[in-house]
């Protein structure tokens, strides 16, 4: 206890001879004020583009939705629907409406997704996507029988 109480006078006194240092009063520093920044042009991303609503399928949707084992959601709808309705890139029965629908509201365990989350932009472009998916998924299949 003896030790703990001398331990710490020598710190208070060390601290006290060390901080509290006399200084004069620094003098006020001119600061610079930044120019204001005009005509800075914007840049819009792109109108509707394949990679984009690929880019927010691989994101958002191919966790759950892609082909193969271990996604939750193409499981799911293999045991649910048709052998052939699992996997949604490969469906020509899905409508832009129904898919805005389903990624706005959910569906089961699905969770909606916001305006914040994915923007209507990003939405039509998956949705297009998606159909332009499914349509070449089929005529591919067509091509192979």
């Amino acid at each position: 206890m003896k030790r703990r109480l001398i331990t710490a006078l020598i710190i208070a006194g060390t601290v006290s001879l060390f901080g509290c240092e006399q200084t004069e009063p620094s003098k006020p520093v001119a600061v610079e004020t930044p120019e204001p920044v005009v005509n800075v042009p914007v840049v819009q991303a792109p109108k509707s583009t394949a990679r984009a609503g690929r880019v927010t399928y691989e994101l958002h949707c191919a966790g759950c939705h892609a082909a193969g084992l271990g996604h939750a959601a193409t499981m799911k709808l293999k045991l649910a629907r048709a052998e052939g309705m699992a996997v949604l890139v490969q469906r020509t029965d899905l409508t832009r409406a129904y898919i805005s629908h389903i990624v706005r509201d959910g569906l089961l365990e699905m969770p909606p997704f916001r305006p914040t989350d994915i923007n209507d932009e990003e939405l039509e472009n998956l949705a297009q996507y998606m159909i332009e998916q499914g349509k070449a998924y089929q005529q591919q299949e067509a091509n192979n029988e």
